[in-house]
């Protein structure tokens, strides 16, 4: 993640020199260091939202587990500032997608298109551990067994719309609420919120798309 301002000063002088479009500045105001071994999994970066309304806060997600919150603001020169991240992880949790959602001007939230599958997984480890014996096997097979490889149609996982709200003035983020959709989801769009429009998010997957 990394924070750029607009370098006013620099770029007044250097177009004082040159009209052309390259003579723009930045400059660097946060630039921290998420990884050192490589982009993983659980390295965030992989997604980045923005509250739609003033910027207030962003958040930036790794494709499994972690989620970070960065609050924004101006100082009283009119610099902008940012605060400490604030976590938001859920272990064993894939994200598929991310976006900020416009919510006015009430506490920040963003939606996070996700899936969980601790209680699955375990549940396949544990009947698999108890029935390796070939004889337990073929009789769960013959009264319909319901040991399927992950990945597979019907392994019991379900993909959730999964929002999270950032508390401005207890400074804190929390999983506020869930629901399912189609398994074939894999992209979000927000909408826009007020006098623009209805708010809320569009779910896309094959060959239909939810609004939520």
């Amino acid at each position: 993640l990394s924070l750029l301002a607009y370098d006013t000063a620099a770029s007044a002088n250097n177009n004082n020199n040159s009209s052309d479009a390259s003579s723009v500045t930045y400059k660097i105001i946060h630039c921290p260091t998420f990884g050192k071994s490589g982009c993983r999994r659980d390295t965030p970066g992989q997604y980045l939202a923005s509250d739609p309304r003033g910027g207030r806060a962003v958040m930036i997600a790794s494709t499994e587990k972690r989620k970070l919150v960065y609050v924004l603001n101006r100082d009283s020169g009119g610099n902008i500032t940012i605060a400490s991240p604030l976590e938001a992880h859920r272990p064993r949790t894939v994200v598929f997608d991310l976006v900020g959602v416009d919510n006015g001007f009430d506490n920040p939230i963003f939606a996070s298109l996700e899936v969980q599958y601790p209680e699955y997984e375990d549940a396949v480890l544990a009947e698999r551990k108890k029935k390796k014996d070939q004889e337990d096997r073929d009789k769960m097979e013959e009264e319909g067994g319901h040991d399927v490889e992950l990945g597979q149609h019907g392994d019991g996982y379900t993909k959730q719309l999964a929002y999270y709200e950032l508390d401005l003035g207890l400074n804190h983020v929390s999983r506020r609420w869930a629901t399912s959709t189609l398994r074939s989801a894999c992209c979000l769009a927000a909408i826009p919120g007020g006098l623009d429009g209805p708010s809320g998010v569009l779910v896309g997957g094959e060959d239909y798309i939810e609004y939520l």
